[in-house]
């Protein structure tokens, strides 16, 4: 103690150290004693008085003027309720009140019952309804484990190094301070989780994963996921949701004995595609080859290019052939296979020859004969073509039968016109020599068809169609499908599509497919419920965080052929972006787009639904598209059909198509279906895009249908692909019909829309009129609807890019519509072509007007 008393001596007395400072003392001389600040007039003094505290009363924590609801505690202003701590200034928030502060590291620093959260003690909470207010219909707190926990969609909306667990913010299992036990185990985003190294592909013992090689150490991981064999490129295919490795082809020869190059991958070869591929007693089913059992009809349906055939009446001429579409079905409507025996009641007129579910009708000689088709039959008349001084014109309505009384105007290269009618066989006959500038025909109704241009007609017989009547639509055939999961697959977001049978594959369209617009409520996490459009052919179910399970669409509207009806059902499962892009991006054809480029991964089922009737339409009192009209009218779906179909797997015939895009268009849709009589049914939808390699040059692109059934493997089928402009108003498609789906099929250009199409006057020569039409590279008949006082006119001409048009149109002429098409120009009209529906043979781009 001395020792330390004498240092402290010599301390104050060393040169150079001064005592410490009393009040009024230099700061010069040295610090200023305890209790004492150096002032600013560089003196020992005392120091300032403190600061006011933020608050003295409650009067101090008014916000906006109005104190009421705050109090001031310590000096600090504070929420007298609360729902969290920040509200509570430096007390903390317990039960919706602020209350003081009992700090604590540990449960075991509180009194009996609290728990030590955040630093501080508190009662264990009981119940959600404890942890705070909601916003938008939504808690932002649970109570779990007596403890309030913030609510999360996922670990980046958690705070303070917590994890998302079940839409929970929970303390994290492991961080870079606290690892994980275990061999083969590592932290990953805060949670321990189990790794198997591995050398190869094979010791990952599941195909859906590959062996990592450049992981430390390598070990299994995930096969990249997907939703269509296009995003796994030429060398994966997309099976089970994962793109899986395959070898890439350029040819049949790249791939093993038992493989097809399809889609520019080598994928196993079916060992059928259709009833052709199989022995004559057999059928193609589910790609295999089975016994056939033909089972007894009771009704047949017939059809041919032009239309359903119903006791329908043909014109042919001699030395043409025409072919006819038939199906069976049986008491119920379900489709069956059937031993068609088709008959000629007089074969030297007509003879018929059964070719699978085709009818190859050949007109021999003059006369009339029915075909029989065992219920229903085809009436022909057979005519005499033209001699080789004649011009035979035989018009036909939109239906395919003959039109009598009709007049046809022909004008010869002097601007002369002669006229006649029509007679019983919609025929009507000129001599041909000097009919150079132009053939019309008009309807008593007012509806025309034309050709323009048709120089050296002399020796031609042509088959011109009627424009289509104008229909008022009464009565539809409903459907209510409420598409099931069977349970097999995971995702929050729930999918159903029907889509049902269409009239003809001119009627193929997104709008078509996926019926009307109908409105629907979506309840997102805190934004609240917020109003969908979505197709009516859509089912729509979705569990979402913080929300839990809603059903946006329990059952799919779609309207159908009436008579054998079809739907085919796709389900499956998506993420939550399938749903946000729906209700923020409100883009429904986008929204279509994206289903049917993943409907390669939905489960599928082709699904016949008897036969079925048209109801008169009802007035739409619920208002389903939302709009607020309710005296709309739209189809009876509480009056028609109620069916619940299960999709079971996913679609299993694969195809591939090669098609050219034109400017300004990156996606078509391409539709594979049945070609019934009378009805077109989807089989499968997909998306193509115009692929193309390194030099530029087109590749194939696959798509995925339901394979046929028994019932219907001798069906046709069709491919149709189609794209529509970005103002939707004009679409490009192509057709392509056979006995089965193509390995791989290049159907050429889809055609650019002719654009800047109008009618001009005084051309080519003064007091003519004409249409001026874009040229298209490809396109090879121009077809211009236009309407005069009278209705409605088909022009018909090559591609050149002014169409005449005939001079007995009367007054104002305008322009409908326009489209380019690739049929085999002018040609296809003539009757050595057969009868032709100018709609279901063209690859056109229609513009309308």
């Amino acid at each position: 103690m001395n020792r330390v008393l004498f240092c402290t001596l010599i301390v104050v007395s060393s040169v150079g150290c001064n005592p410490l400072g009393g009040r009024g003392d230099s700061c010069d001389n040295g610090p200023c004693a305890s209790g004492l600040v150096c002032t600013d007039d560089n003196i020992c003094g005392d120091p300032p008085p403190p600061p006011p505290p933020p608050c003295e009363g409650a009067d101090d924590c008014a916000l906006n003027g109005d104190a009421s609801g705050r109090a001031c505690v310590d000096g600090v202003c504070g929420f007298l309720d609360c729902n969290s701590d920040f509200e509570c200034g430096n007390r903390i928030c317990v039960n919706g009140a602020c209350e003081g502060v009992q700090p604590c590291l540990t449960d075991n620093g509180c009194r009996d019952g609290d728990l030590c959260i955040d630093s501080a003690c508190r009662p264990p909470c009981q119940s959600d309804d404890e942890c705070g207010a909601a916003i938008g219909g939504f808690a932002l707190q649970v109570c779990l484990d007596g403890e309030c926990r913030q609510r999360c969609l996922n670990d980046a909306t958690c705070f303070n190094g917590s994890v998302c667990d079940a839409n929970v913010c929970v303390t994290p299992e492991c961080n870079d301070f606290f690892g994980c036990s275990g061999d083969n185990v590592e932290c990953v985003a805060g949670r321990c989780a189990t790794y198997t190294p591995c050398v190869a592909d094979d010791g990952c013992f599941d195909p859906n994963l590959r062996c990592d090689l450049q992981g430390d150490p390598p070990r299994c991981v995930e096969r990249p996921a997907c939703f269509n064999d296009a995003v796994c490129g030429f060398d994966g295919l997309c099976i089970t949701n994962h793109c899986r490795p395959v070898t890439g082809c350029f040819a049949q020869s790249d791939c093993a004995d038992d493989d097809e190059c399809l889609g520019g991958r080598c994928v196993s070869a079916p060992a059928c595609r259709a009833a052709v591929d199989c022995d004559a007693d057999e059928v193609c089913a589910n790609l295999r080859c089975v016994a056939g059992e033909a089972v007894e009809v009771s009704t047949v349906l017939v059809a041919d290019a032009a239309s359903a055939c119903d006791g329908c009446r043909r014109v042919l001429v001699v030395g043409e052939s025409t072919v006819f579409t038939t199906q069976g079905y049986d008491d119920a409507g379900l489709p069956v296979l059937s031993a068609l025996d088709v008959r000629s009641s007089d074969r030297d007129v007509a003879a018929a020859t059964v070719d699978g579910s085709d009818v190859v009708v050949d007109a021999l000689e003059l006369g009339a004969a029915t075909i029989d088709f065992a219920t229903t039959a085809a009436q022909l008349t057979v005519i005499e073509p033209a001699s080789s001084s004649e011009l035979l014109v035989l018009i036909v309505d939109d239906n395919g039968g003959p039109v009598e009384g009709v007049t046809v105007t022909v004008t010869d290269d002097a601007g002369l016109d002669r006229q006649r009618l029509t007679d019983s066989e919609g025929a009507v006959r000129f001599d041909g020599s000097d009919v150079t500038t132009g053939i019309l025909a008009r309807a008593v109704d007012g509806r025309g068809v034309a050709l323009a241009g048709t120089n050296d007609v002399a020796g031609t017989s042509w088959r011109l169609p009627l424009p289509a009547a104008a229909v008022v639509v009464d009565s539809a055939t409903p459907v209510r499908v409420t598409v099931a999961s069977t349970g097999d697959e995971l995702g929050p977001v729930g999918l159903g599509l029907a889509l049902g049978s269409l009239p003809r594959s001119s009627s193929v369209s997104l709008a078509a497919l996926l019926g009307d617009d109908v409105a629907a409520q979506l309840a997102l996490p805190v934004i609240g419920t917020i109003p969908v459009t979505v197709p009516s052919a859509l089912t729509l179910t979705a569990t979402l965080p913080l929300v839990g399970d809603q059903v946006l669409r329990a059952a799919a509207e779609v309207v159908v052929v009436d008579g054998p009806a079809f739907v085919l059902a796709l389900e499956g499962r998506r993420d939550n972006n399938t749903l946000t892009g729906l209700a923020l991006g409100g883009d429904l054809s986008a929204f279509a787009l994206e289903l049917f480029e993943q409907s390669e991964s939905l489960d599928a089922l082709l699904a016949p639904l008897g036969t079925l009737a048209a109801l008169p339409l009802v007035v739409d009192s619920a208002d389903r598209d939302g709009d607020g009209n309710t005296n709309e009218a739209v189809a009876d779906y509480d009056g028609g059909l109620q069916t619940t179909i299960s999709p079971s797997q996913t679609p299993t015939e694969r195809s591939s198509v090669v098609v050219r895009l034109p400017d300004g268009i990156s996606e078509a849709v391409v539709v594979a279906a049945f070609d019934l009589p009378g009805r077109v049914v989807p089989a499968g939808v997909g998306i193509v895009r115009g692929a193309q390699n390194f030099e530029g040059l087109p590749l194939p692109e696959s798509f995925k249908a339901v394979s046929s059934s028994a019932a219907l493997s001798r069906a046709r089928r069709i491919v149709v692909v189609s794209a529509v402009t970005d103002d939707a108003g004009q679409v490009s498609r192509l057709t392509l019909r056979g006995q089965r789906l193509p390995v791989v099929a290049d159907l050429g250009a889809l055609l650019s829309p002719p654009d800047g199409a109008f009618v001009v006057d005084n051309l080519p020569v003064a007091g003519a009129r004409s249409v001026l039409v874009a040229s298209e590279e490809g396109g090879d008949l121009v077809r211009v609807s236009v309407v005069d006082s009278d209705g409605v006119v088909d022009v018909y001409a090559g591609s050149s890019g002014a169409v005449p048009l005939p001079s007995a149109l009367r007054g104002t002429v305008r322009l409908q519509q326009t489209s380019v098409m690739r049929i085999g120009g002018l040609q296809v009209l003539r009757t050595a072509a057969g009868p032709v529906h100018i709609d279901d043979v063209a690859s056109a781009f229609a513009s309308a007007r």
